[in-house]
């Protein structure tokens, strides 16, 4: 995962004339041009420092995040907030070329600590083999330092003074770490991480049982085979439905369902862990098996992306 910052914060949305009357420096002299520029710096060097520290992004620019894949497929949560609008959403290729997909696919859900992209069907598109997922967003409280809380604004003013006071000793501060001041007017906007990072995943309702089915070839001595299935025990799941479509069937047409069902983990190999080309039943119903994979990354879950085909 790699977060990219497109633009820096303007120069003039950072408090410059704040810092100086914070420090109470002199006016009027003829190298104020220069002394502007160092406290810029300061401004900018407290400003990274508290927002890598909140995973907060305090002044409004836009970002773009590259990932290998999604941890959640129905949802991601984003590395910063407050995230106020997603740009683009592009899938891009190993040869180097971008697919911008479309705004229909997705949705921004809005959060102070941990906003999220999430699928607006069944689930997020899936990355292309050997390239990687590029989220382009604006994050931040708003383009103008008055956008800032209070106590953050308060806290990056303390903080390059701090580097001020301090900028001919920056070995010692850098041993220091942040004032204890400044940590206490952060502390409330800190991110607490959840679920190993992913911070965005739903709680999941294990209340439905299936019965997992694989199927049996049997030949019926004209040269050919019948197709039956047999049962290889029964699975506790949520079942998430998606999006329909009209599908041909072979002697009917059916009403084709995408579902999105989640069940417990189970490893590669064993009996209990769904594979394409089985099925779930739940008493008439029957759910095809397209795809199989972890949930989390330390696959608690799994999710099954299934179809339901019924008789039109």
């Amino acid at each position: 995962m790699m977060l990219t910052e497109l633009g820096p914060v303007p120069v003039a949305a950072l408090p410059v004339q704040a810092l100086k009357d914070h420090l109470r420096l002199g006016t009027g002299f003829a190298d104020a041009a220069l002394q502007e520029d160092l406290l810029a710096d300061y401004l900018r060097g407290a400003l990274a420092a508290i927002e890598g520290r909140i995973g907060k992004a305090l002044i409004s620019r836009d970002f773009k995040w590259a990932l290998s894949d999604w941890r959640d497929a129905q949802a991601q949560a984003l590395p910063l907030a407050p995230v106020t609008a997603i740009l683009s959403l592009a899938m891009r290729r190993a040869d180097g070329q971008a697919d911008i997909l479309p705004p229909s696919l997705y949705r921004l859900v809005p959060d102070m600590h941990r906003p999220r992209l999430e699928a607006s069907a069944s689930a997020l598109p899936l990355p292309p083999a050997g390239g990687r997922i590029e989220i382009t967003f604006t994050a931040g409280f708003g383009p103008d330092w008055a956008d800032v809380p209070a106590d953050l604004a308060l806290a990056v003013l303390r903080l390059a003074a701090e580097y001020y006071e301090t900028r001919h000793d920056s070995g010692a501060r850098q041993a220091q770490g942040l004032p204890h001041a400044v940590v206490t007017l952060i502390e409330r906007w800190r991110t607490v991480r959840l679920l190993g990072g992913g911070g965005c995943m739903k709680p999941v309702h294990l209340s439905r049982p299936l019965t997992l089915e694989v199927p049996l070839q049997t030949p019926d001595g004209m040269g050919g085979f019948t197709e039956s299935w047999a049962a290889l025990g029964t699975v506790w799941a949520e079942v998430t439905p998606g999006s329909g479509r009209e599908a041909a069937g072979e002697e009917a047409s059916l009403s084709a369902i995408s579902f999105r069902i989640t069940l417990r983990g189970a490893p590669q190999g064993a009996a209990q862990r769904p594979k394409v080309g089985q099925r779930l039943r739940d008493g008439g119903r029957i759910f095809a098996i397209l795809a199989v994979t972890e949930r989390d990354p330390a696959g608690r879950y799994l999710i099954c992306f299934a179809r339901e085909e019924i008789p039109a």
